[in-house]
């Protein structure tokens, strides 16, 4: 669902969506942003670059939400998860809601369980946008 500005959006194609809500969703799209401003600010430094500088890029880029849900497996045996993918963005920001573990990277070519989920705590990944913008010293991580 894009989180753009509440202007720019056609949440017509949502409409059962009820108003409580989406004000939930643009409070919680609004700071969102304001953490990937912190991130980004924090990088900017630490890379020492000019400030700014890889703000400025992000300036007018679309941010989108995805909420998942997956439903106990029956035969847990048989659970595979999702392909193993990098994330296009420059950040995604992940909250896992509940303590069902699953998340998984690969580092040094072995995969790492991310376990168990912290309490109200987020998982930050860079994505591919951000390794490129640095030149590698930030990686996407696959996952």
């Amino acid at each position: 669902m894009p989180t753009l500005a509440s202007s720019a959006r056609s949440l017509r194609l949502f409409p059962n969506i009820p108003q409580p809500f989406r004000d939930d969703l643009e409070t919680y799209c609004l700071e969102l942003k304001k953490v990937c401003i912190t991130i980004i600010k924090h990088m900017e430094k630490a890379l020492k670059v000019e400030p700014n500088e890889m703000l400025e890029l992000f300036e007018n880029i679309n941010q989108s939400m995805r909420m998942n849900f997956y439903p106990p497996c029956p035969q847990p045996e048989n659970v595979i998860g999702l392909n193993p993918h990098s994330d296009a963005e420059a950040l995604t920001i992940l909250l896992q809601a509940n303590d069902i573990e699953g998340l998984q990277i690969r580092k040094d070519g072995q995969w790492i369980s991310i376990a168990p989920p912290l309490t109200n705590a987020y998982v930050v990944n860079v994505g591919d946008i951000l390794e490129i913008m640095t030149n590698g010293i930030y990686r996407s991580i696959e996952h």
